[in-house]
């Protein structure tokens, strides 16, 4: 006996494939969202990542200012700008023999930028942000031998006279300093005792409005820091950017206003000037907030404000992921003729 085999109909089939469709596009519609999801959770992973280093390197140098090695006074140094005979200026500074300023270790500058005929100019600048300005000797001393993280094999600093010319170092007793840079003074007669030399450290931290050129589409606001270097035979300042996305900076330091020890107050800064209405004693502290974004993010419901110690700053209406990070960081140095800050 025959049989008959029936096959779809065109009312079915259109019918099944409508349902396939409308199932396709739930699942792209699914995927879609996941995978921003997901990019965005990764976006605020790198904030995160990036406020972690940004308060790390701040971090270090501030709790190192005003080390000098053996000798805990700028005013013994020979060679800084309050000594007798302080180093000559150089080209590409921060202002006349400024890299010389021992005594000026630590400088919160407040919502402004004092370099802008020298070293930042004003485009390099992120309007309405402070900076610090942090001074040291490198913690590890030349000549020393450490153990390499990544290798079982020593590293030994080099000493002063295998360094390119124009390094500036500090060699240093209990006793006595002295500042001179590699290649172009004589090195030092050696003061009596232990000696040790290192090599000394300027940073300047700031906020630039650009990444990697003032050009770019869209600007990317990145935490930057102006060092002391060599360029050209001479010490010098140059710019290394740090870390992307920083928009806001502020910083307020923390008071041991009756002297048991314990810091009583913060407050932001009150001038520009180099010198300061402080009492660099009373230093303890700085409280450092860093405001960053994702600029791969978008959609966000922005928070219309963050407060930064006695700042309120409202960001644009951009959809921008932000997270907000502080932290407060104990001045290990601060003592009479090593600290400045202007308050």
């Amino acid at each position: 006996m025959a049989r008959h085999h029936r096959g779809f109909s065109l009312i079915e089939l259109m019918i099944s494939m409508s349902i396939g469709i409308i199932m396709l596009g739930a699942l792209t519609a699914v995927y879609i969202e996941n995978k921003r999801v997901l990019n965005n959770v990764e976006g605020i992973a790198r904030v995160q990542e990036n406020a972690r280093i940004a308060i790390e390197f701040m971090s270090h140098d501030a709790q190192l200012a005003g080390f000098y090695g053996k000798t805990s006074f700028a005013g013994l140094i020979q060679g800084s700008l309050s000594s007798a005979d302080p180093l000559p200026a150089t080209g590409s500074d921060c202002g006349t023999q400024w890299y010389t300023d021992l005594e000026q270790s630590l400088w919160v500058v407040n919502n402004a930028n004092p370099f802008a005929a020298s070293c930042i100019p004003a485009a390099n600048y992120q309007t309405g942000t402070d900076m610090l300005v942090v001074r040291h000797a490198k913690a590890l001393r030349q000549g020393a031998t450490r153990q390499s993280p990544d290798s079982s094999s020593p590293i030994t600093l080099p000493i002063p006279s295998e360094i390119s010319t124009g390094t500036v170092f500090l060699r240093t007793s209990s006793s006595a300093g002295t500042l001179w840079r590699a290649g172009m003074d004589p090195p030092p007669a050696s003061p009596s005792g232990s000696i040790e030399d290192r090599e000394l450290v300027t940073r300047i931290y700031y906020i630039r409005p650009w990444m990697v050129a003032a050009s770019e589409t869209p600007q990317v606001p990145t935490l930057v820091y102006e060092e002391l270097g060599r360029f050209g035979g001479e010490p010098a300042m140059r710019a290394t950017a740090l870390v992307p996305g920083v928009e806001q900076m502020q910083i307020q330091l923390g008071l041991d206003t009756d002297g048991d020890g314990a810091v009583d107050l913060y407050r932001a800064s009150e001038s520009t000037a180099r010198a300061s209405a402080i009492n660099p004693e009373q230093i303890l502290a700085i409280r450092i907030w860093l405001l960053l974004r994702e600029d791969d993010s978008r959609g966000f419901e922005p928070r219309r404000s963050y407060t930064m110690g006695d700042t309120l700053f409202t960001p644009p209406d951009d959809g921008l992921e932000r997270f907000l990070v502080t932290r407060t960081i104990a001045v290990r140095n601060a003592l009479p003729g090593v600290l400045q800050s202007s308050p």
